[in-house]
């Protein structure tokens, strides 16, 4: 019986000695494989060590939060000690656990020589679109068939509370245009910033002094939207050549503006609108062709009739009369005439003492800053000044110059004549678009 118990202790004894051999061999093996895997995460390993990682400028641990801000560079600088040589080394910035994929940069292989030192620089991008939460920023260094280090960092992605962008614009027809042609403008809007907003976009090309505006009127936090299209024609005789078109979206000092290059060619439209401005003015010349003395003044009545929508200013020049006579244009050489209205004015030429013969002189006519009409009149001055004192003087005189009463009624005629001619003018003009007018009248009538 005695040894039968002292059989069962030693057996016992024995078990239990294996089993603390067994327990003690586990935990070994349980820490060579989480030092391990520390040394991967945390610590060099193979042919480099990493010095220091600078994001963004600043040192981090991997303790701390790294804010970046949406629609922003992520710089990465990363400086390397060789240990051993090798090649084919890569180094990779990658930021994970985005809906839809990752964001990475790796660099091209590249090779080290023990005791040299290398910088490595990565940027990533952050859109605007990124999540407001935290995510997880991963750098690695691998060669051909492993992964040699790994750090993880945490990003907390913030937005500004005001930030539009222009992530994209549309030029219809295209970059060039033509000039008297039509040129239509969309935009994409995006909101990286914090909240929902409203949006005023503006196309402009300021050379042109031409522009047009649109109003979006929400854009939530994160999401794009599209302008309508911005309606813009580009004047008849703008100088073919590039200009600058803007683009600008929001208000004030935080607004965003994009600037291109706009090309306009020639087109045929300028003289056709040079011409049509001259059809919607009529000027009338009572008399091509005048005779007079030195001394005496030669009137030439002139007539202008607004056939326009709206009042305009004319100006009248004189030119060619310097050397051989003087001019006065009565009551003024600039006029103001309203829409369907007619002015009269007159022109006054007198040739000076020892002037004789035909002289030419020129009349100009613009309206605003645009000439719309020149024309070429004449003069015969007889050489022979009118005199008083003698009665045969003065009955040669009267044979060769009609007296006053005469040309005064004959100038009151031609003035007569011109304001019928444009009495009807403007009847015609009038029923005219009036006639055109009616089938439009109708056509409403009979929609309603």
């Amino acid at each position: 019986m005695k040894k039968l118990f002292t059989f069962c202790v030693l057996t016992l004894f024995l078990v239990s000695m294996f089993a603390v051999s067994a327990i003690a061999d586990t935990d070994s093996d349980a820490d060579t494989d989480s030092s391990d895997g520390n040394d991967l995460a945390n610590n060099p390993a193979g042919p480099v060590e990493i010095e220091y990682i600078k994001i963004n400028g600043d040192y981090y641990s991997q303790e701390e939060i790294i804010t970046v801000v949406r629609d922003s560079d992520l710089d990465i600088r990363i400086k390397l000690l060789g240990l051993a040589d090798a090649d084919n080394l890569r180094v990779s910035a990658r930021i994970t656990g985005l809906e839809h994929g990752d964001i990475e940069e790796t660099t091209r292989p590249f090779e080290v020589d023990a005791g040299e030192r290398y910088t490595k620089n990565l940027e990533l991008q952050i859109p605007g679109s990124m999540p407001l939460e935290d995510l997880f920023l991963r750098l690695l260094i691998t060669d051909r068939h492993d992964s040699l280090y790994e750090q993880n960092y945490r990003l907390r992605i913030k937005a500004d509370r005001h930030l539009l962008r222009i992530v994209d614009t549309i030029f219809s027809p295209g970059m060039e245009v033509e000039a008297g042609t039509s040129l239509l403008v969309t935009a994409k809007i995006f909101n990286a910033g914090q909240k929902g907003e409203s949006a005023k976009v503006t196309f402009s090309i300021p050379e042109l002094k031409i522009s047009q505006s649109d109003f979006i009127s929400y854009i939530e936090s994160g999401a794009a939207a599209i302008s309508q299209e911005l309606f813009v024609r580009i004047p008849d005789c703008a100088e073919p050549k590039e200009y600058d078109a803007i683009l600008k979206v929001g208000y004030g000092p935080f607004a965003e503006e994009t600037t291109r290059q706009i090309t306009v060619t020639e087109g045929d439209r300028c003289e056709k609108t040079a011409d049509k401005k001259q059809e919607m003015t009529f000027i009338s010349i009572g008399a091509a062709s005048q005779t007079t003395q030195p001394g005496q003044k030669a009137t030439y009545p002139v007539s202008i009739t607004n056939l326009g929508a709206e009042s305009k200013i004319y100006s009248i020049f004189v030119e060619g009369t310097g050397e051989w006579g003087n001019f006065l244009v009565t009551p003024s050489p600039v006029l103001t005439v309203d829409a369907g209205e007619s002015v009269a004015t007159f022109v006054d030429i007198t040739p000076v003492e020892g002037s004789s013969g035909q002289k030419l002189f020129t009349l100009s006519f613009k309206a605003g800053d645009e000439t719309i009409k020149q024309a070429t009149l004449s003069i015969n001055i007889d050489g022979q000044p009118a005199v008083e004192g003698t009665e045969g003087a003065a009955t040669t005189t009267a044979k060769k110059t009609k007296s006053p009463t005469v040309k005064m009624l004959e100038i009151l005629l031609g003035i007569v004549i011109v304001v019928l001619i444009m009495i009807a003018l403007i009847v015609a003009f009038r029923r005219g678009k009036s006639k055109e007018e009616e089938p439009e009248q109708e056509r409403k009538h009979e929609f309603y």
